[in-house]
């Protein structure tokens, strides 16, 4: 997973491994009230799977009106 961040002159470009991602979503909906069970390693299993069939995907993709932008992309 890649996030990419720029504002102006600052760029930055965050390179996670998907399983720390799907973890950290994972003991954010365990702090919820939500009864979602959550297998990490079946959700990084699918996400490499599509990964595989469609290539790269944005997942995230915000433009504000001051020209700062964030990308998220598998």
């Amino acid at each position: 997973m890649k996030i990419k961040i720029s504002s102006g002159t600052f760029k930055m470009t965050l390179h996670i491994p998907m399983r720390v991602a799907v973890s950290f979503i994972k003991r954010k909906a365990d702090k919820s009230e939500n009864d979602a069970d959550i297998r990490v390693s079946e959700v990084v299993k699918e996400l490499k799977k599509a990964r595989k069939n469609f290539g790269k995907m944005k997942i995230v993709d915000i433009n504000s009106s001051n020209g700062d932008k964030v990308e998220i992309t598998l």
